[in-house]
């Protein structure tokens, strides 16, 4: 989320700077014109990936949260948690019994 954040803020820095540069009384060249269009497609696509990464870490963590609270009212084992490694990453797998 962070990396979006920030990479839409230069991407946006970059575009204010070539639309303070340029006079409104001449037309814009194909060149600025073509760069300016792509600092605008990566302002969406990064503030898109911001907005999407922030929702769904909101909802990784809600489920966690509510899955915890589930588990720790119940007697006997019924969290189970597996790590696991690959040579690409790793992680943790948890499973819950719900009665």
């Amino acid at each position: 989320m962070t990396a979006g954040v920030v990479e839409h803020a230069r991407a946006v820095d970059r575009l204010d700077a070539r639309a303070a540069g340029v006079r409104s009384s001449q037309p814009l060249d194909p060149s600025t014109w073509a760069a300016m269009r792509d600092d605008l497609h990566r302002a969406r696509v990064n503030r898109n990936l911001a907005i999407g990464t922030g929702v769904s870490a909101a909802v990784v963590i809600g489920l966690g949260a509510a899955f915890f609270v589930l588990a720790r009212g119940r007697t006997g084992s019924r969290l189970a948690l597996a790590p696991w490694w690959l040579s690409s990453g790793a992680g943790l797998t948890a499973s819950l019994r719900l009665p």
